[in-house]
């Protein structure tokens, strides 16, 4: 009897133990990207005035579904290459969140949400931002992206 005992303690630790793995497994050591996106997103067009959208063209897959919150912000490209390299303007734009985007791979329009902000001042720009995944509610995923390179026109 007491072997008995013995071996369904054992069983139950053992099990007890491989749940306990399994589970700081899916919430820390999951290192699968939420998504793999082909760089550089596409602008619609390459010239753009102040307070005109940004339309984006993006290849992207995903096999998950996980709300999304996107931070973006517009950097203006220096004239030239200087030495020490000096630090671009950023103009950040409002984030956008959204419940899940859909899963799967394929080429998606984004329009509606980047707009040429009112303090930006004419010359060659690229939209760059970040891609924040909520995986569970302890761990986040990040995915950097950009576009090419484009003009903002004077008004």
């Amino acid at each position: 009897m007491n072997r008995i005992f013995f071996f369904v303690g054992l069983t139950t630790i053992a099990l007890a133990a491989f749940l306990m793995l399994y589970l700081f497994w899916m919430f820390f050591l999951d290192g699968n990207p939420p998504a793999t996106i082909q760089l550089p997103y596409a602008t619609e067009k390459t010239e753009y005035r102040i307070g005109e959208p940004i339309v984006l063209t993006a290849n992207i897959c995903k096999s998950v579904r996980y709300p999304l919150t996107t931070y973006p912000y517009l950097v203006k490209i220096p004239d030239a290459e200087t030495s020490p390299k000096i630090k671009s303007k950023i103009f950040p734009l409002p984030p956008i969140s959204s419940a899940g985007t859909p899963v799967g791979c394929g080429e998606y329009t984004i329009s509606g949400f980047f707009t040429v902000p009112l303090g930006a001042s004419p010359g060659r720009y690229s939209l760059q931002g970040t891609n924040v995944f909520k995986v569970n509610f302890l761990v986040s995923r990040s995915v950097e992206w950009h576009t090419n390179e484009f003009d903002i026109l004077p008004l």
